[in-house]
């Protein structure tokens, strides 16, 4: 016999049964075990990971076969006790078509389910459903009722595997980014053409959430909205794209798309493309995608990466999870698996936990029969993931200090509103021990749009959104109870209509949300004084010392305070009314400041701004401010500065004081370097030249000048030195090594 390589024992048949099983190779192992441990830290599943090396060896003689790992499954899941049945599967490895390593470059980690008719693109189809279809008479061609729900992490290298691990762990963390008001909103995206049968199936998925759950924020994508330009590379919309991505960048808890796709994007027209896909830029708030499209998420052709798997192994951005396809998909069963998708989702199990990913692939295929064409759908994600939804609920009592069962009056604009409420359990008891933030969205009345027929096979549609914000603040929940206070802007829809209160709160270990819809808005609210001036600015650059065209850096810091009794308009509201700066009068590169404004009241009339600009070229600069008002007066104001050539470090104003001394004096000057570390060094020499003593400070300032520096007329051996006319030299260094130096002259004056 030839020796080929050492089995050492093992026996995976004395294992236990485990809620959460995960497969991986041993390249990988420490990172399945760790995300094993997260689970059972933080959700108290019981979690079990398994070398697939060894599932080989014991259910396959050591072949490289898939039913060795559905038959490790199967033992459990006959061997547990009614109701201790595993219930989740991830496949902790990338996989490939080919199991034989027959193409060049092939490499894969978990071997894939491939279906048996491979010619025909309409029946072919890869599918990890096969390893939890574990009841008799079930698995040929991946056929039966899936019993576990399985997901698969698409990784090959260490370095991948700890990336989406990484993101598992800050998804479950608590506390900022992951806890901020994106978790209230889902996202509905549709193609054009073919009859508005994509826009109408994501309309059907929008209702169902907004039966569901008021609390949810519904944006709609659908691209037929939006005007179609015609390029050399076909027709296109930018402005969808631009809508995509912004989504993902300000987060959502669920975004799905509904249409055409390929392996490479989204739509004909290119609405969703791979390089759009890496500069997404949505740390700490990735969103669950479902995408009813096809090939999208193709994991397992090993000579090319997908965009879906593009999205979910973006480090710590992208997707947290995709319930997506893999192979060609038809719109109708696409729709019906949507539609149970969401259904489920909120459904409590029969256990009454709310379900995982997990739970939803299982139970919403299962409800189509998981027919062959919903096969191609998979989790590429950790199915025994809870998707972020908040833990407790957020109560409506009081609007403008009188109950909302009796509130009957109309918000009208210009108006001071309040509205108060409670964090609750599912008791509808207080949560008395919550003490943290609200974050407050005030909505307008749902708008009508209609839809371009920008294609031949597409008809004007019109359909309805409540996406116009028109007001926003946070408020303190102390013991449970919250109250916060907002100016309405005056350029609201006048009709009247039910607006809506959109609620967020976080306590940083838990968070709650909330919606309230029962009150009308519209009108005006005629007696209040007829304001048209725009906000008072006060600005400087740096520091309070600054004075116009004064030096700076090449990153200089802009400070601003802004008033106005009606309110500064730091939302938006209106079309191009946000506070925004310029540099030269450059006003197409305008920076957006609405993020930058800390309000210094809960009516938002007065607040400050800090921004940095970076790399700014040397020479004259007019840096203008512009801010907006809440009943759309505006006002900007200007200031002049000069930057120093190469950001060399430039002194002036260097004095000591007092002087002549006696006993003590202090070292002073201004420079061009705010924010940067400086090492300064003071050389006091004697008219002879030689030098007496030594000072060194290093000091971070935030403005220009320099704390003070204080010498006490001694000698290095400590001894005072005679009255008389000194010189010294100050050297200053930053911390990318320029140096500057300057002398100055100083008088000691001993009183005998």
């Amino acid at each position: 016999p030839t020796f080929i390589e050492e089995v050492h024992n093992q026996n995976l048949h004395a294992l236990q049964p485990a809620e959460y099983i995960i497969i991986t190779p041993a390249s990988l192992w420490d990172e399945a075990n760790r995300l094993a441990q997260i689970h059972r830290e933080k959700d108290g599943i019981s979690a079990l990971t398994v070398n697939v090396e060894q599932i080989y060896n014991e259910f396959s003689s050591g072949a490289k076969d898939p039913v060795a790992i559905r038959n490790f499954m199967r033992m459990l899941y006959e061997r547990a006790a009614p109701g201790e049945e595993p219930r989740y599967l991830l496949l902790f490895g990338d996989g490939s078509y080919d199991p034989k390593h027959r193409i060049p470059g092939n490499k894969y980690r978990i071997p894939t389910f491939q279906s048996q008719e491979t010619l025909d693109l309409t029946s072919s189809f890869v599918c990890d459903d096969f390893y939890g279809l574990l009841d008799p008479e079930e698995g040929l061609d991946a056929y039966g009722a899936i019993d576990v729900g399985v997901g698969r992490f698409p990784v090959y290298t260490v370095e991948e595997a700890k990336n989406m691990v990484d993101k598992v762990e800050n998804y479950l963390e608590k506390g900022p980014p992951a806890m901020l008001p994106w978790r209230n909103t889902f996202c509905f995206i549709a193609d054009d053409e073919d009859g508005n049968e994509h826009l109408k199936g994501a309309e059907k998925l929008a209702n169902i959430i907004d039966t569901a759950s008021s609390t949810i924020n519904i944006n709609k994508i659908y691209i037929d909205a939006y005007k179609q330009y015609s390029t050399p590379n076909g027709n296109k919309y930018p402005d969808a794209n631009k809508a995509i991505t912004e989504q993902v960048n300000q987060g959502a808890i669920f975004i799905n798309y509904t249409g055409h796709g390929g392996e490479t994007g989204w739509a004909q027209e290119n609405i969703l493309t791979v390089p759009e896909i890496v500069g997404w830029n949505n740390k700490g708030k990735m969103p669950i995608f479902v995408t009813a499209t096809c090939e999208f998420s193709r994991y397992d052709d090993p000579e090319r990466v997908s965009a879906g798997e593009h999205a979910v192994l973006l480090n710590d951005r992208g997707g947290i999870a995709l319930f997506t396809t893999t192979r060609l998909s038809f719109s109708h069963t696409n729709n019906y698996l949507n539609q149970s998708f969401y259904i489920t989702l909120f459904q409590q199990l029969k256990s009454g936990d709310t379900p995982r990913m997990g739970d939803l692939i299982r139970l919403s295929k299962n409800k189509n029969n998981n027919n062959i064409q919903i096969r191609n759908f998979t989790l590429l994600g950790d199915p025994a993931l809870t998707p972020a939804f908040p833990q407790y609920s957020i109560k409506t009592t009081h609007i403008n200090n009188i109950p909302v069962e009796i509130f009957s009056d109309t918000l009208k604009a210009c108006q001071k509103v309040k509205v108060a409420g409670e964090i609750v359990n599912g008791q509808n008891q207080v949560i008395s021990d919550f003490n943290g933030d609200i974050f407050i969205t005030v909505f307008d009345k749902k708008t009508p749009i209609r839809t371009l027929a920008n294609d031949q096979n597409t008809f004007t549609y019109s359909f309805q959104i409540q996406n116009k914000q028109i007001a926003y603040t946070v408020a303190p929940v102390i013991n449970g109870k919250f109250e916060g206070s907002f100016i309405l802007p005056k350029d609201i829809n006048l009709n009247n209509g039910n607006g809506k209160f959109s609620f967020y709160a976080t306590d940083s270990v838990s968070d709650a949300a909330g919606a309230f819809t029962n009150f009308i808005i519209g009108g005006i609210d005629e007696t209040l004084a007829n304001d048209n001036e725009g906000p008072e600015i006060e600005m400087f650059l740096d520091d309070k010392n600054f004075a116009p065209g004064n030096l700076s850096s090449q990153n200089p810091v802009l400070f601003a305070s802004l008033a106005d009794s009606s309110g500064i308009n730091s939302f938006g509201y209106g079309l191009g009314r946000n506070i925004s700066a310029w540099i030269d009068g450059q006003t197409y590169s305008a920076v957006n400041l609405n993020d930058f404004f800390e309000p210094l009241n809960v009516w938002n009339t007065r607040g400050n701004i800090t921004y940095t600009f970076h790399n700014l070229e040397s020479g004259d600069h007019t840096l203008t401010l512009r801010a907006w008002d809440l009943q759309g007066n505006s006002n900007q104001k200007s200031i002049e500065f000069t930057i120093a050539p190469d950001a060399s470090i430039k002194l002036w104003k260097i004095i000591n004081h007092p002087n002549p001394f006696s006993h003590t004096t202090n070292f002073y000057f201004e420079h061009n370097q705010p924010g940067n570390l400086l090492r300064i060094t003071i050389h006091i020499f004697n008219f002879q030249g030689i030098r007496v003593k030594t000072l060194i400070s290093e000091q971070t300032t935030t403005g220009y000048g320099i704390l003070p520096i204080q010498w006490d007329g001694r000698s290095e051996s400590g001894d005072l030195l005679p009255s008389g006319m000194y010189l010294y030299q100050i050297i200053v260094e930053n911390n990318v090594g320029t140096i500057r130096t300057q002398s100055q002259k100083l008088m000691i004056v001993r009183n005998n």
